[in-house]
């Protein structure tokens, strides 16, 4: 924010705290495309360990395996529509939010989400 900061421009209607969103929302969308993100791995103890039921551990194994495919399929659609998935679904921002966030109107904003759920719905919907 700071390396941009020279290029806000309070004349061209957006608030300073869209601004700022504009740039969390680049960098998270940044963040799903990079390599860091695909190869993450967490290092945990075995104090942490819970043991847990064989068929909870393969349903958590596929939803895991699902979501990936999901994120997958979406990093290849147009930005502006991942941008509107990722907000909404891994930062918890509302329609209204994110309008705010994109400078679209709200039925934009909900019209593109619903159009890509009802793509993911085709695209999976032999997934089980």
């Amino acid at each position: 924010m700071l390396r941009t900061i020279g290029f806000y421009d309070r004349k061209r209607g957006a608030g300073f705290r869209t601004w700022l969103y504009r740039i969390a929302a680049n960098k998270v969308v940044d963040w799903f495309r990079s390599r860091a993100y695909r190869t993450m791995t967490r290092t945990i103890s075995l104090d942490e360990v819970e043991p847990i039921d064989e068929a909870d551990f393969i349903r958590q194994f596929e939803d895991r395996d699902f979501t990936e495919k999901i994120c997958a399929f979406v990093g290849g659609l147009p930005p502006d529509t991942q941008k509107i998935f990722r907000l909404h679904i891994f930062g918890g921002y509302t329609f209204s939010e994110i309008a705010g966030i994109e400078g679209l109107p709200e039925g934009s904003v909900k019209s593109k989400y619903y159009r890509l759920i009802n793509l993911i719905r085709k695209e999976f919907a032999d997934y089980g």
